[in-house]
C-alpha cells in the first residue's frame, strides 16, 4: 500500500508541474505576444543609459584638464609683452644715443645685429662673457656711444626696433661675428675686432 501511495503521489506532482509549466509557458506566449515592442524599448533605453553614465566621468576630467591647460597657456604672454616693451625701447634709446649721424634704417638695423651678435651665446668669447641676452648686452656699460637706459627715444626708431627684432628679417650684415661697430657719419663700420687687424679680421660697411 505504501508503495502504491507513494507512486501515485509521485504522479499527481507531475501532472501539476507539467500544468503549471504549461501554463507559465502560455503566460510566456501570450504576454510576449503582446508587449514584445515595449519590452524591447525597455531594455534598449536601459542599457543605454548604462553606457551614457559610464562615459560621462570620463568626458568631464577630460574637458577639465582641457580647461585647466588653456588657462595656463592664456596668463603667461602678459608679463613677456611688458618685457619686450621694455627691451625695445632701450634699444631705441641707443639708437637716439647716436642721432646726430643720420644713418639710414639699414645702417640702424646693422647697429642693432651687432647687439645680437654680441648676446649669441654660442660666438661669444671672452669680453662678452654673462652677457647671453639682449637686454644683458645693453647693460655693459661704455659699449653704446650715448646710450642712457632711462633716456630720450623717438617713435619712429621704437617702431624699427620692434619690426626687426619681430620679425626676424632685414639682417644686412654678412658675418656674425662682427661684435663691434663704428659710426662715422651716415655710416657705420662693423669690425670682428675692435683693433681693426688681426689675422681674421673683417669688417662691413652699412650705409
Amino acid at each position: 500500500m505504501s508503495e502504491t501511495f507513494s507512486s501515485e503521489f509521485k504522479e499527481t506532482v507531475a501532472f501539476v508541474a507539467l500544468t503549471a509549466w504549461d501554463g507559465i509557458t502560455k503566460a510566456a506566449k501570450w504576454y510576449w505576444k503582446r508587449y514584445a515592442r515595449e519590452t524591447l524599448c525597455f531594455l534598449c533605453g536601459f542599457l543605454l543609459a548604462i553606457i551614457v553614465l559610464r562615459m560621462a566621468p570620463a568626458k568631464q576630467a577630460t574637458e577639465t584638464a582641457v580647461a585647466e591647460t588653456v588657462t595656463v597657456q592664456e596668463t603667461q604672454p602678459t608679463a613677456t609683452e611688458g618685457q619686450k616693451t621694455t627691451l625695445y625701447r632701450n634699444v631705441a634709446r641707443a639708437l637716439y644715443g647716436i642721432r646726430q649721424y643720420n644713418l639710414s634704417p639699414d645702417a640702424k638695423r646693422a647697429y642693432i645685429q651687432v647687439m645680437l651678435n654680441r648676446a649669441n651665446p654660442e660666438i661669444q668669447y671672452d669680453v662678452m662673457k654673462g652677457t647671453d641676452d639682449l637686454a644683458s648686452v645693453l647693460a655693459v656699460p661704455k659699449q653704446w656711444q650715448g646710450y642712457n637706459p632711462e633716456g630720450n627715444y623717438t617713435e619712429e626708431d621704437f617702431q624699427l626696433v620692434k619690426e626687426f627684432l619681430e620679425s626676424g628679417s632685414g639682417n644686412v650684415l654678412n658675418n656674425d661675428r662682427y661684435f663691434w661697430v663704428e659710426v662715422r657719419q651716415g655710416y657705420i663700420i662693423c669690425k670682428t675686432d675692435i683693433s681693426g687687424s688681426g689675422k681674421n679680421y673683417k669688417e662691413q660697411v652699412v650705409q
